[in-house]
């Protein structure tokens, strides 16, 4: 237990009446817990193995919450981008405003290598109505395409 001394007396203070032993052995504990958590949270971050074909499978849900990790774990394909950036262009067409956005954001995430969407995009942001889907699209349009941006003077958040 780690107690705090407020400016009682020192006969008052609960930790005092434990021994100085105990005091160390909680201290302790109490560094041991902070270093154990903070161990944790270090270390490379290993993305996990996407199976396209399973994704794709998966954009076909009827449930939007699916197809939006579908369209995540797109963003994170380091195989072939090109067919995810095909199947990606597609989810940019979906009812869904969650599923467009995270299509969005994974062409961005894919970058350069995604240029051959920028049709797509420019399609998207002319039809978009939801302004927070639009700014997303806007933004991964000025990542993929900075050129076509430019020429469509696109706004910025």
């Amino acid at each position: 237990m780690i107690f705090l001394y407020l400016g009682r007396r020192k006969e008052d203070n609960p930790t005092r009446r434990l021994g100085s032993g105990w005091r160390r052995l909680c201290g302790l504990s109490a560094l041991i817990i902070l270093l154990m958590v903070g161990l944790i949270g270090c270390g490379e971050r290993q993305e996990p193995n996407v199976d396209i074909q399973e994704a794709v499978k998966q954009l076909d849900s009827r449930r939007a919450e699916v197809r939006v990790k579908a369209a995540f774990a797109l963003g994170n394909v380091e195989q072939s981008p090109a067919k995810a950036v095909r199947v990606l262009q597609r989810a940019l067409k979906d009812k869904s405003a969650k599923v467009r956005k995270a299509a969005a954001l994974s062409l961005m995430e894919i970058g350069n290598q995604a240029r051959s969407a920028a049709p797509a995009l420019k399609e998207a942001y002319k039809k978009e109505q939801n302004r927070d889907v639009a700014l997303t699209i806007a933004s991964a349009l000025r990542q993929v395409a900075p050129q076509t941006a430019k020429e469509m003077e696109l706004p910025y958040y």
